[in-house]
C-alpha cells in the first residue's frame, strides 16, 4: 500500500511539475512569476528527489579504514 501511496504522491508532484514549467516558461524572465515559478520546481524537485533516494544515514558505509593514505587511524 505504501508503495501505491509514494507512485500517487509521484505523480501529483510531476503533474505540478509540469505545470509550475509552463507557468515559468509563460513569464517573463525579469518577473515575480518567473521566480515564483522557479521556486516551486525548485521544491517540487527536493521532494520527488526525497521520495526516491534513501536517507544519507542508510547509504553510510564505515570500513575502519583511513580516510587518506598515511593517515593516522
Amino acid at each position: 500500500m505504501a508503495n501505491q501511496d509514494a507512485a500517487h504522491d509521484r505523480s501529483a508532484l510531476m503533474a505540478r511539475h509540469v505545470e509550475a514549467r509552463r507557468r515559468r516558461d509563460e513569464a517573463p524572465l525579469d518577473g515575480e512569476a518567473f521566480r515564483a515559478a522557479s521556486e516551486e520546481i525548485a521544491k517540487i524537485e527536493t521532494a520527488i528527489a526525497e521520495m526516491e533516494e534513501p536517507p544519507v544515514a542508510a547509504t553510510s558505509v564505515t570500513t575502519g579504514a583511513p580516510a587518506a593514505q598515511g593517515a593516522k587511524p
